[in-house]
């Protein structure tokens, strides 16, 4: 995977349509660049936008697991999450919350994130039961680095270079817009066209069964 060109090349040429605008101004053209990275960053789970952590295994009659080696600084959020043992994998439903100290026990189906200082994953049911616990698999979001002044100019994408039209198109219809061009809807028209083509050419990131997971 290569990724060399930089946010700042793709704004450079976007303003050669627009002239003397607030597009000029530093606020306002790094917002231009982070958000048109950050677009595309969530429309999907991208291969470079995600990460695995440490498998971990899980103790009885328990309904949380901290994570070896601990969460990665880059965690977002959880995007899938499923159970290895010696039976059939098992993928888990992600929630947002759960209550702590529920005393319904049995086959864990469900997972969230408590706090993520804490390496702290919580289940519900309560895990029981097995002859041989199982390990928690998981891949997470990553966050996205923001784009700034101080690597505008260096920063990668991180994506491949060859997706790097997609992000151009982002770029110029967010110049458009806050430049009260009109030509802003039908760019975005064309930025969105061109990154359900990405997707299509992409591969996702899929779970157990050979589902995508949402970005």
């Amino acid at each position: 995977m290569a990724s060399t060109i930089t946010p700042r090349k793709a704004l450079d040429a976007a303003q050669e349509f627009v002239q003397g605008l607030p597009v000029d101004k530093d606020a306002i053209r790094l917002r231009i660049m982070d958000d048109a990275a950050k677009i595309i960053w969530m429309a999907a789970p991208w291969r470079w936008s995600v990460g695995v952590m440490t498998l971990t295994q899980l103790a009885d009659d328990t309904d949380e697991v901290t994570i070896s080696g601990g969460v990665p600084s880059d965690f977002l959020r959880l995007l899938w999450a499923g159970l290895i043992s010696a039976d059939q994998p098992q993928d888990l439903i992600i929630v947002p919350a759960l209550p702590d100290g529920v005393p319904f026990k049995g086959q864990v189906k469900r997972i969230t994130a408590t706090t993520v200082s804490a390496n702290t994953f919580r289940f519900f049911p309560v895990n029981t039961g097995f002859a041989t616990q199982p390990y928690l698999a998981t891949a997470y979001k990553k966050k996205h680095t923001e784009i700034t002044a101080a690597n505008e100019a260096s920063a990668s994408l991180v994506m491949d270079d060859e997706y790097y039209p997609v992000y151009e198109a982002f770029v110029l219809y967010y110049v458009f817009l806050y430049a009260e061009d009109p030509r802003a809807e039908g760019q975005f028209k064309i930025a969105f066209s061109l990154l359900e083509q990405m997707r299509q050419q992409e591969p996702l990131v899929l779970n157990f069964f050979g589902e995508v997971q949402n970005g």
